[in-house]
């Protein structure tokens, strides 16, 4: 992107523990109850696992930390107004 003069941004997405592991509950037993293939075989131990070797972003790349244990609807809602408000804060290149 930046060779092509094109802004980006990393969306850090992040939910509370808890949250999180009560939505990897909600989605086992949605599969089991409804017998759907799982969208993933992802569950509690691998959040762990993933959490404690996640790498911090450096302060140099640019970031929207995105606050994703609301509603999906209401985040990227949220999350959309903000790309925008991000997006006309960038310089025009042309």
């Amino acid at each position: 992107a930046a060779r092509h003069g094109c802004p980006w941004i990393i969306l850090d997405c992040d939910a509370p523990p808890d949250r999180i592991r009560a939505r990897l509950r909600e989605r086992a037993a949605h599969g089991r109850a409804t017998g759907e293939p799982a969208l993933s075989d992802a569950d509690w131990s691998v959040y762990l696992q993933q959490a404690a070797s996640a790498e911090a972003l450096a302060a140099d790349e640019p970031m929207l930390r995105v606050d994703t244990s609301d509603e999906p609807d209401r985040v990227a809602e949220r999350t959309l107004g903000e790309l925008w408000s991000w997006r006309r804060a960038q310089p025009v290149r042309v």
